[in-house]
């Protein structure tokens, strides 16, 4: 059974106490309690034996746009601001113009507790920007190879680890979905299976086989809505989705609206396509947050849900399921950052754009498969 380090929520007198020990540190940065609560204490101890630290001043950079990192860096103390050129991301002499210039905008701060470079066992990809220390800053530097190493032989270290980096990156899609003011262009997502498939095995398949249920949608049938809850992790086995982001802050106007049949003129802005191969609600049921776009089915399509509750049990039960789902959930945001940077105008190519042919021929079996056994 994959073991959790033990939380309570009760103190010596019996009295409630909160989740996290040390409140006004979870209050400041609340990024940072993701690792504590997260990693054992033998995680940490390993990670602190296998990284360096190093001291960084106000105006430093930790990482340059354009770099392919060694190491992943954990900023224990400090902030650093990702900072992006501002160029079309088909214009390669606007990119040129602008790293000369030096021009740049300010995407999100990176505090203490965030993981900075590629998920471990993904092909390592070039800084989409530059990573500035505008608070001075204590960072742990671990170099790559031992980190994948590391998840390799230890399964429980990988489920937990990979589960904490799927946490950071889904924080900073849900900042610069929030924090983009209508600056997300319309694009096609690309198809996810390529990368998450690929990442299960034949006991895998079979389990998502078992407790999925197939159900149907016609068109114009709202698949998920933002400010509600998810309660399955969604496969699309056929069809195709109109994905909406809410223009409205108020999260409680998101829930409420659209009773009944849904109006893709309250839905929020168009921002892309989902088809047959993607898989849908995975992030809100990493980090326990209402949806944060709202999905419609634009012809008839076909869906494969498994429960959230089947699957938390599943991901408390079995450290290798756990490691290799939030392994590939992890590919898969990672990935869904970098296509929402190019999105707002930013970047240029994402893991999709690299994907070799031959993964092209195991998402089509790996969907017969679904298709067949459910």
């Amino acid at each position: 059974m994959l073991s959790l380090p033990a939380l309570s929520d009760r103190g010596v007198d019996g009295s409630a106490i909160p989740l996290y020990s040390d409140v006004k540190l979870a209050e400041r940065h609340p990024v940072s309690a993701v690792l504590l609560q997260t990693l054992t204490s033998q995680e940490i101890d390993w990670i602190n034996a296998a990284g360096d630290r190093s001291s960084l001043g106000h105006g430093s950079n930790l990482v340059h746009q354009g770099e392919v990192l060694d190491n992943l860096h954990i900023v224990l103390d400090g902030s650093l601001a990702f900072k992006v050129k501002q160029a079309d991301g088909e214009n390669i002499l606007a990119q040129a113009l602008d790293v000369l210039s030096g021009d740049s905008k300010e995407l999100y701060r990176l505090d203490a507790g965030e993981i900075i470079g590629d998920v471990p066992l993904a092909q390592p990809q070039p800084a989409l920007g530059d990573c500035q220390v505008v608070e001075d800053a204590m960072v742990l530097s671990i170099p790559r190879l031992r980190i994948e190493d590391k998840v390799n032989e230890d399964e429980e270290f990988a489920a937990h680890f990979y589960q904490a980096m799927a946490s950071l990156l889904i924080d900073r899609w849900h900042r610069l979905i929030t924090e983009s003011e209508g600056r997300i262009g319309e694009g096609q997502f690309h198809r996810d299976s390529l990368f998450i498939f690929s990442q299960f095995d034949d006991r895998d398949l079979d389990w998502i086989a078992a407790r999925g249920v197939v159900s149907t949608l016609e068109k114009g049938s709202l698949l998920l809505q933002a400010g509600r809850p998810v309660e399955n992790l969604i496969i699309i086995l056929q069809g195709k989705l109109q994905v909406f982001v809410p223009e409205e802050d108020n999260i409680l106007l998101q829930a409420f609206d659209a009773i009944g049949e849904p109006s893709t003129a309250n839905l929020g802005k168009k921002i892309g396509m989902v088809q047959e191969g993607d898989m849908v609600g995975e992030t809100a049921l990493i980090d326990n947050r209402p949806a944060d776009v709202s999905i419609v089915s634009v012809e008839r399509s076909v869906v494969l849900l498994i429960p959230r509750q089947a699957l938390a049990i599943k991901l408390q039960q079995d450290a290798g399921f756990a490691s290799r789902f939030y392994r590939a959930v992890a590919f898969l945001v990672s990935d869904r950052l970098r296509s929402l940077i190019s999105r707002i105008g930013f970047g240029r190519r994402t893991y999709g754009d690299l994907t070799d042919e031959n993964l092209l021929e195991e998402e089509a079996s790996v969907l017969i498969y679904l298709i067949v056994y459910t």
